[in-house]
């Protein structure tokens, strides 16, 4: 679902971080070269999300390349309910 979004977001304009584990490099980079090869703009991160610190310095990385986000996908984990403002980050790393 992740990479299918990225896709979808990069032909409607949006540039595109792509972020997972460390694990996850050589799939992250070919996504983010197929965004760049077609004129988009695409950059993988690597971060682990369910380390709150990681995804503090992506979302500095990606602030840095691409300036203040207008949105966000998040495709990993578990839904426990309510919106990301609302999540207890220690009850659920």
């Amino acid at each position: 679902m992740g990479m299918s979004t990225a896709r979808l977001a990069s032909k409607r304009g949006y540039a595109i971080s792509i972020v997972s584990l460390e694990a996850e490099r050589s799939a992250g980079e070919a996504l983010a070269a197929e965004i760049c090869s077609v004129g988009g703009k695409a950059k993988f991160i690597a971060a682990d999300v369910a380390d709150e610190d990681q995804v503090v310095a992506a979302y500095g990385e990606a602030t840095s390349i691409y300036g203040k986000p207008t949105g966000a996908v998040h495709s990993a984990g578990i839904f426990v309910g309510g919106t990301i403002l609302d999540m207890d980050v220690a009850a659920n790393a």
